[in-house]
């Protein structure tokens, strides 16, 4: 088709257009509008500023979105609060054991593998089998450590032999965040939380495991772009949807007998 036919096309249905009645006219306007927004909202997907190569944000750890993570461990670990008492083993430091402890606690320990701790009591590098005592702790709070072992399977191993009988062996651990740039090096993995299931079924033997994920696509997303999401609800934060863990957790104990 030439140009000339086109023009001459685009006339003739300019001139049919004229000859409808005003209301049909209107109508078909408001028809055509509709679809023409309609195709920009979801046709044609917008990134606008999100179209970009690196984070808004690029301080590790101060995104306020990043920091659900550590809001859903605590909503893990105040569910587990009658778990937390006794000889309470944790690791890097003693924080949580005392938030959720309190007076339950008989005896608070921390283990690290940096002699330079001075919170910690026990030196010892959880990767190495048998580098615990076994049977000694009432509970064990394992949180955000597993992503740098080499082995998680002995890792856990090793904690779970740690424990005594009816204790409780607490993990949390992030399925997605953002790498610390000067600790890049040692975060080797990222688990779900059926992963997390899983390797705990093949290393803790006869335990009573109880997984749990936490978080939806709004925390999701804003997290790796290192955006806020702009003071999202409490139901939005509650929310859970399993296709976008943020936080995966599970509560291990040891029976009696």
């Amino acid at each position: 088709m030439t140009h000339e036919s086109r023009v001459l096309t685009k006339d003739r249905l300019r001139r049919l257009g004229k000859s409808l009645p005003r209301p049909l006219r209107r109508f078909i306007k408001r028809v055509l509008t509709r679809r023409r927004a309609n195709l920009q909202l979801f046709g044609r997907r917008r990134w606008g500023n999100l179209s970009r190569t690196r984070p808004f944000s690029s301080v590790f750890g101060s995104n306020p979105d990043a920091l659900l993570a550590r809001s859903y461990i605590a909503v893990f670990l105040r569910s587990c609060e009658e778990d937390i008492r006794g000889e309470v083993l944790e690791f890097g430091t003693n924080r949580y054991t005392l938030e959720f402890g309190g007076s339950k606690v008989s005896m608070s320990q921390v283990v690290d593998t940096d002699p330079l701790n001075r919170r910690a009591t026990v030196i010892a590098d959880l990767s190495e089998p048998d580098s615990l005592p076994v049977g000694r702790f009432d509970c064990f709070i394992l949180t955000q450590t597993l992503q740098d072992m080499p082995n998680v399977d002995i890792a856990i191993r090793n904690a779970w032999r740690a424990m005594a009988a009816g204790g409780t062996l607490l993990i949390a651990v992030a399925t997605l965040r953002d790498l610390d740039p000067v600790r890049g090096g040692t975060y080797l993995r990222r688990l779900t939380r059926l992963g997390l299931e899983r390797v705990v079924a093949r290393t803790c033997q006869g335990a009573e495991i109880e997984t749990r994920g936490y978080g939806n696509m709004l925390v999701g997303t804003a997290t790796p772009i290192g955006r806020s999401t702009q003071h999202p609800t409490q139901s939005q934060i509650e929310s859970y949807d399993a296709r976008f863990p943020l936080v995966a957790c599970a509560r291990i104990r040891k029976s009696v007998g």
